[in-house]
């Protein structure tokens, strides 16, 4: 499993088809492409679906591009499920301003990383 660092986040391709993004500090609109570009590196790599598995806990400030780009990666037809975790807080306020914004069924926010593999593996 290779790590790939973008800005202090780190974004590793897991077996299963999900994409592990662990969050630390701000969220902005250059880290957000970089996101765009792994979507499509994994999209490649897991044959067409990828699930994604988002840790919160380090997160910061989300800029309002990097979440409409976080949202459109969400309804892309690559993303078959998006399970979003954290417990700190902050990590669950920002968690549902993004889980607001994708308004479909394939997203969810988990108290912790188990639960949201368990539901990603349904």
């Amino acid at each position: 499993m290779k790590q790939i660092q973008i800005g202090e986040n780190t974004y590793e391709l897991l077996p299963s088809a999900t994409v592990h993004l662990v969050l630390h500090g701000e969220q902005t609109d250059e880290i957000a492409k970089g996101y765009l570009a792994l979507h499509d590196h994994a999209v490649r790599e897991f044959g067409g679906r990828v699930r994604y598995l988002i840790d919160m806990n380090g997160a910061g400030k989300i800029s309002p591009k990097a979440r409409r780009m976080v949202k459109g990666l969400a309804l892309a037809g690559e993303t078959e499920k998006v399970a979003v975790y954290g417990t700190h807080p902050l990590s669950r306020h920002y968690a549902n301003l993004v889980l607001k914004s994708f308004g479909n069924d394939n997203s969810r926010f988990f108290p912790d990383r188990p639960r949201a593999e368990a539901w990603l593996a349904e």
